[in-house]
């Protein structure tokens, strides 16, 4: 049986590596989200307290760090200035062997002086000739002198309460011995414990601050971000009258005027949406009453007028049926090819009211001409008709049935309101797009005011809008009407000309 190897506890290890990632990424992502999650509020408080925080906690590191390492330098000055003193003034009495009044000098210098913590004079050999103490010689420091220097020198030690910083001087260059001052930071330490204490009050002084300086600063972003959430879900629910109030001319302020000029647009754009759906649903509603009426005229010329023909048809067949003579037959063929042809070029007219032919056979330039000639002699109006770039291609069928549709409106138009004399329709097929004139020289009107009753040319535009492209009316009372339309060119809606 094999036995499995245990895996590494080494955390160089690949496998502990990808665990230990593993670990780590969706904590992050945890801590992430959670911060995400908070209220803007929170977020510049938490900001604005952790940066009083972390600068309180610098500048008083700093501060203790700078502090402590002066008072280091000062202490040791201190110390190696008195040693020098001292060790200038024990000369006297060593060379007099005045140890008695050396020692009442220094125990003086201690009382007066309660940094110094205690001053030595041994010899040569490292025995104590006199000291400060009253109570008798420290042993820790007995043995320090076992091993004494005459040399010039500053150390530092820690004892049971405080910081010794002890200065060795020789006396004349070592000769009688040599001079040790301890100086103690216990009354030195408590102003550097003082000046932190200081930056401390103040740190917190300045985190108060920040506080009350985040309240107004959250307040200040976060109520017109708040009134401007407000709107946005006001204008979600269909309120487009909706207002955020700000005076401010900060990224706040400059946020809210555009806010309030989306708004404004939503409302004007809401407001032209529904006339226009009004519109439409009046077109469509015009467009099947319209080809309700178109069925019920065809249906009652069908009937008036084709079904009596047919009649006739049957009475002039019978007639011929019951002929005596060969001439009787000759002039009953001929009534009855007359009466054909009548009603066969009715019927003509009435298939090219539905759609005209020539339309599909020749194309938008023929059948608009044919109108157009058409239109002149029934209402003997001076119409001039302009087509250019249509030689080499034709647009698509359903392109040429809206130019066609859009025209015949126009004209039509006309002949209901303009009482116009003259009209000019220019059509040309440019680089990029086809465009369309009318122009008449009739009665005019509004075109502010064109909003009620204006179906057909609403039928015109729609035509347009519907193939991507542009509808305008410019008109005045008294100044005639320009209808101008322009459909966009595109490589799928031409066809080359069949020839």
């Amino acid at each position: 049986m094999k036995h499995l190897r245990p895996q590494s506890n080494n955390i160089n290890h690949p496998g502990n590596r990808l665990f230990t990632s593993n670990l780590v990424m969706p904590n992050i992502d945890r801590w992430w989200n959670w911060a995400n999650s908070l209220s803007l509020w929170v977020k510049i408080m938490g900001i604005a307290v952790g940066m009083a925080i972390l600068v309180g906690l610098l500048s008083s590191f700093q501060a203790y760090h700078y502090a402590s390492k002066n008072l280091n330098e000062q202490l040791k000055e201190k110390s190696l200035a008195i040693a020098r003193e001292q060790a200038a003034h024990a000369e006297y009495y060593l060379l007099v062997n005045d140890l008695l009044s050396l020692t009442e000098s220094f125990k003086n210098i201690k009382k007066n002086r309660p940094d110094v913590r205690y001053i030595i004079i041994q010899g040569q050999q490292g025995e104590i000739l006199a000291h400060s103490f009253k109570n008798g010689f420290p042993a820790d420091l007995i043995t320090n002198t076992q091993n004494a220097t005459p040399n010039e020198s500053t150390v530092i030690f820690q004892t049971e309460k405080e910081m010794i910083w002890e200065s060795t001087i020789p006396v004349m260059g070592g000769k009688l011995g040599s001079l040790r001052v301890g100086i103690t930071d216990l009354h030195a330490r408590p102003r550097v414990y003082s000046l932190i204490h200081s930056l401390a009050l103040g740190t917190i002084g300045v985190i108060i601050l920040a506080i009350l300086l985040s309240i107004i600063l959250t307040g200040l972003i976060t109520k017109p971000i708040d009134r401007l959430s407000k709107a946005t879900c006001a204008i979600r629910k269909g309120d487009y009258n909706t207002i955020v109030n700000y005076s401010c001319q900060d990224e706040v302020g400059n946020l809210i005027e555009a806010f309030n000029i989306m708004a404004a647009q939503l409302k004007r754009a809401a407001k032209e949406r529904l006339q226009k759906d009004h519109l439409r649903s009046n077109f469509i509603t015009q467009i099947i009453a319209t080809q309700e009426e178109e069925r019920k005229r065809i249906a009652r010329e069908l009937h008036d007028q084709t079904g009596q023909a047919l009649v006739s048809f049957m009475l002039m067949l019978k007639m011929l049926e019951q002929a005596n003579s060969q001439e009787e037959i000759n002039n009953g063929i001929k009534q009855l090819k007359v009466v054909l042809s009548e009603e066969m070029e009715n019927i003509h007219h009435m298939a090219i009211e539905l759609r005209p032919s020539v339309l599909d056979d020749m194309g938008i330039e023929a059948a608009i001409g044919l109108y157009v000639d058409q239109f002149k002699q029934k209402h003997n109006i001076d119409i001039k008709l302009t087509i250019i770039g249509f030689d080499d291609n034709r647009p698509a069928p359903h392109v040429e049935i809206s130019i066609y549709r859009i025209i015949q409106e126009a004209l039509i138009n006309v002949l209901r309101h303009a009482k116009a004399k003259k009209i000019k329709i220019i059509l040309e097929w440019r680089d990029t797009d086809i465009r369309g004139i009318v122009e008449d020289d009739g009665v005019g009107f509004n075109t502010d005011g064109r909003d009620k009753g204006r179906l057909g040319l609403y039928g015109m535009e729609e035509r347009s809008r519907l193939l991507g492209g542009t509808f305008r009316i410019e008109s005045e009372p008294e100044g005639g009407t320009l209808v101008l339309f322009s459909i966009p060119f595109e490589q799928d809606l031409a066809e080359d000309k069949k020839p």
